[in-house]
């Protein structure tokens, strides 16, 4: 599909190595690296970009959901294991999830990752961005909250608030690219396989009132000393 396209970066959605399959899907859990990221390696190497996809990793004894990185000579550059698992994944599947939030430095900017149901807590993209997250990679199984109405608000938001452009790759639903002033600069129809492609300016940033770029001024007037609360788990606030 990409054919005649010099392409820097490619984002595949989530678990694409068990997703769609009959059975119990742990058991297509498989070591990294492994059948799934030898091939995404081969094409790394053939067309000269990065790619990154969620596969169901198998470590020992343990099944994580797991972003990894590639880069563009087929070497693992790095993984980030998803940290919020759903109860269907934690309970009845016995994936683990991970609980660090790596920033990993490509020739072109700096990358975060995150995997479907941590973009439902905006601390996540908040720490990435606040590692210094130029892109954060969205691999998403789809966004299903109110019919799927509210998914184009929350990326726009998530793009906005962090000042990052947000790459989502969604197995059902809108796959997108959104830039730090929550423009849409590509999006899918929601077919499922859809491809989009995008230019992203990293130095691109949101405006005020007085035209002038916000890049990272969000972040050098946080109130870190504010946000105790965001630290607590709820059973210590009952």
């Amino acid at each position: 599909t990409l054919a005649g396209e010099r392409v820097d970066l490619v984002c595949l959605p989530e678990l694409i190595n068990s997703t769609g399959l009959e059975g119990d899907s742990a058991g297509w859990a498989e070591p990294i690296p492994g059948p799934t990221s030898e091939r995404l390696a081969e094409k790394a190497r053939d067309y000269g970009m990065y790619v990154a996809a969620s596969l169901l990793e198998q470590q020992g004894d343990g099944v994580y959901n797991t972003g990894l990185l590639i880069d563009r000579t087929g070497g693992i550059l790095g993984k980030y294991r998803k940290t919020h698992v759903t109860l269907a994944e934690g309970l009845l599947r016995g994936t683990a999830p991970g609980d660090v939030y790596p920033v990993f430095q490509m020739d072109f900017g700096s990358v975060g990752y995150m995997i479907c149901y941590d973009g439902h807590y905006p601390e996540v993209p908040r720490t990435l961005g606040l590692q210094g997250a130029e892109v954060i990679l969205h691999s998403n199984m789809g966004d299903g909250r109110e019919g799927g109405r509210l998914w184009e608000s929350v990326v726009r938001t998530r793009a906005v608030d962090n000042q990052v452009h947000l790459v989502a790759a969604l197995n059902r639903g809108k796959t997108c690219i959104v830039s730090p002033n929550g423009e849409f600069l590509a999006e899918g129809d929601g077919t499922p396989g859809a491809v989009v492609v995008a230019n992203c300016d990293l130095n691109a940033s949101m405006c005020d009132f007085s035209k002038r770029p916000i890049h990272r001024r969000y972040d050098q007037l946080r109130r870190a000393d504010t946000f105790g609360e965001l630290t607590r788990h709820l059973w210590d606030s009952v």
